[in-house]
């Protein structure tokens, strides 16, 4: 490591690259490697873009002059630890906001960088290291991170509480078998032109499932979420029903096209990776396409799109667009483990923590539209996302399982 009065300009070049989104992949990896192993030459580099930043006003300057100590301090802390984090971990890198400031922490380990106008911090956090400060009276360790829950409705209309099943076969669907594996049911059988049954699995607020389809199909449930779907494809179409959100691994089957339905909305994909978020909450419905080609389109305002990967589909109630710069990473959070925030509004945020934390959100005050970045994982204490906010002077109150949102 080098000493952090003398920058590196070969990192601060890389770090203003990462800013604007224009590195590499070796590149991105270089901060994570740099950042997982508390560089004293990452830091001095930061430092350095701070020091180059116009514009500071007193309060950012005493800002920085805290984060910074703290950000030295518990890299010293870091070095001495015992054993090191995961190659997973050390990839739960945060994303960069441009608007405001934030502090992320992340449940095992995180790089958390923050930038204010044309300002940049960093600060490295470990979870051996309880660096997070605890109130005595600590009403959030009551709300505990969502998990693996679900109800599968049969054909009959009896429910399966899956989170509470055993493994192993749960029932006869048609030419079906149900099967539990963990968290994930799948569907083994003949596919076969006999009667179409249907199943619906629902995951309620705090849970998540996978589901293996009748076609080899993988779906992933986020919390709130619903779909039915037929035990047996038959006919020429695979057509499937989705409320809230969920990802699609889609078996190719070129003369069986797959389609996800959601109210007006319709995406059809041949064999593709894509993410579909269609909360009743949200004002608009997103498809988000990792990779293939997929079509999106309203019957109501009679458009279809074509979309490639990178590319989401957007349809409110008067339009049907694509949005070419997006994401993914951060689209598809909430599928690998994590809370991924790019300048994402307050309201946006409390939302998925209500979905997953199962409470209550309430606000007082106008600072919804206040915009934060940062990476936590899912399986973090309450605490720890709220932490994100608190850094920059929002406050919570906490009442059982209802938290209001104070200024």
């Amino acid at each position: 490591m080098g000493n952090e009065s003398t920058p590196n300009n070969d990192l601060q070049h890389l770090i203003e690259k990462y800013v604007n989104k224009t590195y590499s992949k070796e590149e991105l990896q270089r901060i994570v490697n740099e950042a997982a192993n508390g560089s004293d030459e990452l830091f001095a580099a930061l430092k350095a873009l701070w020091d180059k930043a116009e514009n500071r006003n007193v309060e950012d300057q005493a800002h920085w002059n805290e984060l910074f100590s703290s950000m030295m301090e518990r890299s010293n802390v870091l070095e001495s630890a015992e054993g090191r984090n995961s190659e997973e971990d050390k990839e739960q890198l945060p994303r960069i906001g441009r608007r405001r400031r934030f502090i992320a922490r992340t449940a095992v380990a995180a790089a958390v960088i923050l930038v204010v106008s044309t300002t940049l911090l960093i600060l490295y956090s470990n979870k051996k290291q309880q660096v997070a400060v605890t109130p005595q009276t600590n009403p959030e360790k009551n709300i505990l991170p969502g998990g693996d829950k679900a109800i599968l409705t049969l054909a009959d209309g009896s429910k399966i509480v899956l989170d509470t099943a055993s493994n192993g076969t749960l029932a006869q669907q048609g030419g079906s078998k149900v099967i539990k594996i963990g968290g994930q049911i799948s569907y083994e059988g003949q596919q076969n032109a006999g009667q179409v049954l249907y199943n619906t699995i629902s995951t309620p607020k705090g849970g998540q499932y996978q589901l293996e389809l009748p076609d080899g199909s993988k779906v992933w449930l986020n919390a709130s979420s619903s779909l039915k779907f037929p035990t047996a494809f038959v006919g020429k179409e695979r057509d499937v029903e989705l409320s809230g959100e969920g990802y699609f691994d889609i078996s190719h089957n070129a003369k069986l096209p797959f389609h996800v339905r959601v109210n007006d909305l319709d995406v059809r994909v041949l064999g593709t990776q894509f993410n579909v978020n269609a909360y009743d909450d949200e004002p608009s419905l997103k498809t988000t396409l990792i990779d293939g080609s997929v079509i999106v389109s309203s019957q109501s305002l009679k458009k279809a799109s074509v979309l490639k990967p990178g590319q989401q589909g957007v349809l409110n109630k008067n339009e049907l667009s694509v949005n070419k710069d997006v994401d993914i990473e951060e689209v598809v959070a909430w599928k690998n483990g994590q809370f991924m925030f790019t300048s994402t509004r307050l309201d946006q945020i409390m939302k998925q923590i209500s979905r997953w934390y199962d409470v209550e959100v309430e606000f007082q005050g106008h600072n919804q539209d206040r915009v934060f970045s940062g990476i936590v994982g899912r399986g973090s204490n309450i605490s720890e996302v709220l932490d994100i906010m608190r850094r920059a002077g929002i406050k919570f109150q906490i009442q059982g399982r209802k938290i209001t949102v104070l200024q």
